[in-house]
């Protein structure tokens, strides 16, 4: 089958969901991801060659986000954005699932990565504008590999 498209983006379309509800607080304008795999290097005595070993898959990067705010919520209303600046996103219930899309197909044909994520550092920044934005580094949890969807 003869390669008849290139990935181009897919305007910054990342999916963030926390539990069941795909959140709101931050708007990703663009990303950079990783989609890595440990080396082992399993050689022994008797060997004529290196035999080595692949570890479970892992995604890293950093989203550049938009940061919302609802002016019409309670302090309650705001758990998911609390959750994730704490450290109580250290529970499976509240981590944060990263879906990143790199293309987008009709229907159910996407390719895309997902994966149950921490969110270990943020930093802000805000411009004389106004402007408020944020970049959040996130990376692979739980022992669970990233879904790989790839259309080809």
């Amino acid at each position: 089958m003869p390669v008849d498209r290139y990935l181009v983006g897919s305007d910054g379309n990342v999916e963030v969901t926390f539990g069941t509800n795909s959140q709101t607080f931050l708007r990703v304008q663009s990303y950079a991801a990783n989609l890595t795999r440990l080396q082992f290097d399993q050689t022994g005595f008797g060997d004529t060659a290196k035999r080595t070993r692949l570890g479970m898959q892992n995604l890293a990067g950093t989203l550049a986000c938009l940061v919302g705010q609802d002016t019409t919520a309670t302090t309650t209303a705001s758990t998911t954005m609390i959750n994730i600046l704490t450290s109580l996103q250290d529970s499976t219930a509240t981590r944060p699932i990263v879906t990143l899309a790199l293309w987008n197909g009709a229907g159910t044909s996407d390719t895309k990565i997902v994966s149950n994520c921490a969110f270990s550092a943020f930093a802000f920044n805000a411009s004389p504008a106004g402007e408020l934005t944020c970049t959040v580094n996130f990376e692979t949890a739980d022992g669970t590999a990233p879904v790989v969807t790839w259309i080809a």
